[in-house]
């Protein structure tokens, strides 16, 4: 068996922290759990200029076709479950994607001597895209 890197050794004892523990276990019993038909209403508030413009998309996917737009709260309740999937695929796959998980990664990195082992943010890279 191959000897473990020091970012595997760093990671595996960082997932035993509590916080680790917790993220594991929480993202864990909520993808588990999770029943798409088994909902609560929630109320939000949209600027009305986002309906509108959530009107004119679903109106442009269906053109040409014979399939009748689907009303905006339907369309953006859609939408908020997507983001949601992909925030717990995140949770799960990628805890450092967020903020918060990447500073305690970053301070376990520093209090285990390992700087070079730091994730940066990626807010902050001073690159520039392409617009």
């Amino acid at each position: 068996m191959p000897k473990k890197t020091r970012s595997e050794e760093l990671t595996e004892l960082f997932n035993k922290t509590p916080e680790m523990q917790e993220c594991s276990q929480t993202a864990g019993a909520i993808a588990n759990k999770l029943d798409p038909e088994d909902t609560v209403p929630v109320t939000i508030e949209v600027p009305k200029e986002f309906v509108r413009l959530t009107e004119f998309l679903e109106q442009k996917r269906v053109a040409g076709t014979n399939t009748a737009p689907r009303p905006a709260a339907k369309v953006l309740n859609q939408i908020l479950v997507n983001e949601l999937h992909d925030q717990l695929h995140w949770l799960v796959v990628g805890p450092a994607r967020y903020e918060y998980y990447r500073n305690l990664w970053n301070r376990f990195c520093d209090e285990s001597g390992a700087p070079e082992e730091k994730i940066a943010d990626p807010t902050k890279s001073g690159e520039e895209g392409p617009f």
